[in-house]
C-alpha cells in the first residue's frame, strides 16, 4: 500500500531496523568513486526539486513485517536507508519550524515521557539505539546545542566515535544542514511548507511481508545480490507462477538492454532502470491500480501498451528519460500512446508521432499541469475526437474537447502549418525552432501576428526574420548572459512602462537578469520586442538605427535610467541589479577596486546618480520577499533589515531593523550600536520587537541603509 510519511511515522508506529541489517551507510565519507556521502545530498535536494516543482514524491519500497502482532512495530527489511534519510531530516526540519506535528514524527507523546524511544529504532548495534535516541531528545529538540558542536555535546559518549553507523548519522545530518541552507537562500522558500510536502506529499510502497520466515526469505534474496527485488523482477515471478510463456516478456527484456543507456545516460545500468520507468508509466496508465496492471491475466494489454511506447521513443527519443512522477512528461506521453493506439500507428508513422508529440510537449513549456492528471484525461479525450493521426485534425476538434491544451497558441501555429502545406516541412522546422528559443519558451504566435499581411495570411520569410534577429540579438542562453546588457540600453531607450518590469510586487524592478524575466517580458510587452526588432532589421538600410546607435544617440538627462543608458560597462558593473520603485533611485551593489590598495576585499557601493562607497561584504545581497518587501541578512550577526514600499502613502518606505530569531548558526547581535550610529532614531516597536524607521522616498531610504549596513556589530 502506499503511505505518506505521516502515516509511517505518525500512526502510533515504531519503525525497528533489526540487528540482520546492515549498518546505515548514506552518511559514510566514502573513500571508493562510490562516495556513498553524496547519496543524502542527492537525495535532499532531489525532495527539494519536487517540492519547488510542485509535484509528489515517490520514495520506493518499504519491506517490513510486525512483530509480535499486535505490538505495532514493524521490522523493515528493505528500505533502512531512505527511511532514515527522511527520519533525519524531519529532524533538522523540526529544529528550524517547532512544529509539534513533525516532533510526532520524531517520538510520541507517550515515549516522550516514558522510556523516550523515537519512532525510529535502530537495534543494529546498542550504539546506534542509544545515539538515535540521545539525538532526538537532545538535539533535535532542544535547539540550544550546535550542529558544529554535536560531538562536544554533554549527552555525547566516546563510544559514539567508533561505531559506522552513528559516524553516518552525524554525516548524513550535515550535510541535510548544508542542502537545507542553500535552499533558504532561495526567495520564496519557507521551511514550514517543505516540512508539509515531507509530511503529506512523500510517500513509499509498504509491502507487509506477513510472517517471520517469509521476511527471512526475502531478505536473504534481497542480499544475495545486495540489492532489493526490482518491479521487473516481480512482474517476471508472477507471470511465471501463472504460467505463462515467458518468451514475450523477455523480448520487452531484450529491448530495455538495448536502450538501457538512452534512458539514463549510465553506460553500465542494467536493463532493469528502463523496465522500471515502463512498469510505472503503465501503472499510471491503468490509474494506479496495481491489482488490475500486474495481474497476469493483464499482460496481453501491458504488451501492446510496451508496442506504443517502443514506438514513441524510437520516435521521440527523449521520452526516454521521463518519469512517471511528472506530471507534464505522464501527459504528453500518455496521449501520444493513446494515438498511436488508436489510430495503429506504425514506424511508417513516425512523423505523425512526433507531430502530435510536439504539439503536447509545447504547450507543457508554458502551461503547468495538473498533479491531479485531469490535464491526461483531457489530453486523453481530445485524441477521441481525432479524425485521423495528422496533427492538422486537431483543427476540426471542437473548442470545448481540450480548450487548455489546444489554445488559441497552438491553433495559430496549427494553421500556419496548414496554409503552407506545400512547405510544410520548412514551416514545422521554422516554428520548432522559434519555439526552442528561450525567451518565447514556446509561444511563437506573436511572431506570426507580426508577420501576418492585410489579408491575414503569414509571411513565411517574415517569420524566419524575427526568429533570426531574435536569436542574433539575444542568442541562445538569456540566463544572466552580460552580452544582452547592449540590448538591456537599448530597450530602456523606447521609454516603455513594461521595461524595466516588475520583479516583486511594487518593490523592485528588474532589468531582466535570467530566462523567466525575459519570458514574462514577451508575454507582457510583446510590441515593445518586436520594436526593437523592427529597428534591427531596418538598421541594415540605416546604421544609426543599430542598438549602440540608439544609446549613443539618447540625450535626455532627466531620464531615471540616463547613465545606464550613456554609460558603457556600468550594468555589468552591478553585482545585484535590482532597482527600487519608484525609480528615484538604483539600489544595486557594484564592486570596485582601488589600485592604490592591495587589499583582496572589494568595496561595494550603490548606485544613486553618485556612488556611496561603503563596505557591504558582511551582509547578504538584498533579496525581495513577498509582494512589498526587500530584506538582507548579516552573515556573521542575527540582525536583519527589512524594506516595505508603502505604495501611495504619505510615507513611501518603511525599514525595520531587528533581531531574526531562526538565524542558525549565526551569533547574536547588539543592536544599540546600529541605532546609535543612526542619524535619526527609529522607533521600537514593542508588539513586533523591531526598530521602525519611515522614509519619504527611495534616496532617502538608502541612506538609512546605508547607515545600518555600516554600524560596526560586536
Amino acid at each position: 500500500m502506499q503511505l505518506t510519511v505521516r502515516q509511517i511515522l505518525g500512526e502510533e508506529l515504531t519503525l525497528v531496523i533489526p540487528d540482520m541489517q546492515r549498518d546505515y551507510c548514506w552518511g559514510s565519507d566514502g573513500v571508493s568513486e562510490y562516495q556513498p556521502h553524496q547519496k543524502v545530498t542527492t537525495f535532499v535536494e532531489g525532495l527539494i526539486n519536487l517540492y519547488k516543482s510542485h509535484e509528489t514524491a515517490a520514495l520506493g519500497l518499504l519491506y517490513g513485517y510486525e512483530e509480535p502482532a499486535g505490538s505495532r512495530h514493524i521490522l523493515v527489511i528493505d528500505g533502512q536507508q531512505r527511511i532514515t534519510t527522511i527520519f533525519l531530516l524531519i529532524g533538522m526540519l523540526y529544529r528550524r519550524t517547532k512544529r509539534p506535528d513533525l516532533r510526532r514524527l520524531l517520538i510520541s507523546d507517550y515515549e516522550l515521557i516514558d522510556d523516550r524511544e523515537p519512532r525510529l529504532l535502530y537495534q543494529v548495534r546498542s550504539e546506534a539505539m542509544y545515539f538515535m535516541s540521545d539525538l532526538v531528545i537532545h538535539f533535535f529538540l532542544d535547539r540550544d546545542g550546535r550542529l558544529s558542536q554535536l560531538e562536544k555535546s554533554r549527552w555525547y559518549h566516546s563510544s559514539y566515535d567508533s561505531d559506522p553507523t552513528v559516524q553516518s548519522f552525524i554525516g548524513a545530518i550535515r550535510r541535510i544542514d548544508e542542502v537545507l541552507e542553500k535552499a533558504a537562500n532561495s526567495p520564496e522558500w519557507s521551511f514550514d511548507n517543505f516540512a508539509d510536502f515531507i509530511a503529506d506529499c512523500s510517500s513509499l510502497q509498504y509491502h507487509d511481508l506477513g510472517t517471520r520466515s517469509q521476511a527471512e526469505q526475502m531478505f536473504i534474496t534481497i542480499n544475495t545480490t545486495g540489492e532489493p527485488l526490482t518491479p521487473a523482477q516481480n512482474y517476471r515471478t508472477a507471470l511465471a507462477a501463472a504460467g505463462h510463456n515467458m518468451l514475450r516478456f523477455e523480448e520487452i527484456e531484450q529491448w530495455a538492454w538495448a536502450h538501457r543507456r538512452d534512458a539514463t545516460d549510465q553506460p553500465d545500468v542494467t536493463s532493469d532502470a528502463l523496465m522500471t520507468v515502463l512498469l510505472r508509466i503503465w501503472l499510471t496508465y491503468c490509474g494506479g491500480d496495481e491489482r488490475r496492471a500486474f495481474s497476469p491475466d493483464s499482460f496481453d494489454k501491458f504488451y501492446r501498451f510496451y508496442s506504443a511506447y517502443r514506438l514513441l521513443c524510437e520516435s521521440v527519443p527523449e521520452t526516454f528519460g521521463h518519469r512517471a512522477g511528472n506530471a507534464e512528461q505522464m501527459m504528453v506521453t500518455l496521449a501520444t500512446i493513446d494515438l498511436i493506439r488508436k489510430f495503429r500507428l506504425t514506424e511508417a508513422d513516425r512523423q505523425q508521432v512526433r507531430d502530435f508529440n510536439s504539439l503536447l510537449a509545447n504547450v507543457c513549456r508554458y502551461s503547468r499541469m495538473s498533479p491531479s492528471g485531469a490535464d491526461t484525461v483531457c489530453a486523453s479525450n481530445m485524441v477521441t475526437h481525432m479524425a485521423s493521426p495528422d496533427v492538422l485534425s486537431l483543427l476540426d476538434v471542437g473548442n470545448g474537447v481540450a480548450d487548455k491544451l489546444l489554445n488559441t497558441e497552438e491553433r495559430a501555429k496549427l494553421n500556419f502549418i496548414a496554409a503552407n502545406q506545400t512547405r510544410r516541412d520548412e514551416a514545422r522546422g521554422l516554428l520548432a525552432r522559434a519555439e526552442r528559443h528561450p525567451m518565447l519558451n514556446g509561444r511563437v504566435r506573436p511572431l506570426l501576428q507580426w508577420s501576418a499581411d492585410r489579408d491575414g495570411q503569414t509571411d513565411i520569410r517574415r517569420v524566419r526574420q524575427y526568429t533570426d534577429t531574435i536569436y542574433e540579438l539575444w542568442g541562445d542562453d538569456i540566463d544572466r548572459r552580460p552580452e544582452l546588457d547592449t540590448v538591456r540600453r537599448a530597450l530602456l531607450t523606447l521609454r516603455h512602462d513594461a521595461f524595466p518590469i516588475i520583479r516583486r510586487g511594487d518593490t523592485t524592478l528588474s532589468l531582466c537578469w535570467n530566462d523567466y524575466d525575459w519570458q514574462r517580458l514577451m508575454t507582457t510587452a510583446p510590441g515593445l520586442i518586436r520594436q526593437l526588432l523592427d529597428r534591427v532589421i531596418t538598421a541594415r538600410q540605416h546604421p544609426k538605427d543599430t542598438l549602440a546607435g540608439m544609446c549613443e544617440r539618447f540625450s535626455d538627462k532627466g531620464y531615471p535610467y540616463y547613465f545606464l543608458i550613456k554609460q558603457d560597462g556600468l550594468m555589468a558593473q552591478i553585482a545585484h541589479r535590482s532597482l527600487m520603485r519608484p525609480c528615484a533611485a538604483y539600489l544595486g551593489f557594484h564592486t570596485e577596486r582601488n589600485a592604490h590598495d592591495p587589499s583582496p576585499a572589494a568595496t561595494r557601493w550603490f548606485i544613486d546618480q553618485l556612488p556611496l562607497r561603503i563596505d557591504t561584504s558582511q551582509w547578504s545581497n538584498v533579496r525581495a520577499y513577498g509582494a512589498t518587501c526587500i530584506f538582507s541578512d548579516h552573515r556573521r550577526f542575527n540582525i536583519a533589515v527589512d524594506i516595505y514600499y508603502l505604495g501611495e502613502n504619505r510615507n513611501r518606505f518603511r525599514i525595520e531593523i531587528f533581531s531574526r530569531p531562526e538565524s542558525g548558526n549565526r551569533e547574536p547581535a547588539d543592536i544599540r550600536a546600529v541605532i546609535d550610529m543612526m542619524p535619526v532614531r527609529p522607533r521600537f516597536d514593542k508588539k513586533t520587537k523591531r526598530h521602525t524607521i519611515y522614509a519619504q522616498d527611495a534616496k532617502e531610504t538608502l541612506w538609512i541603509l546605508k547607515d545600518v549596513l555600516c554600524a560596526p556589530l560586536r
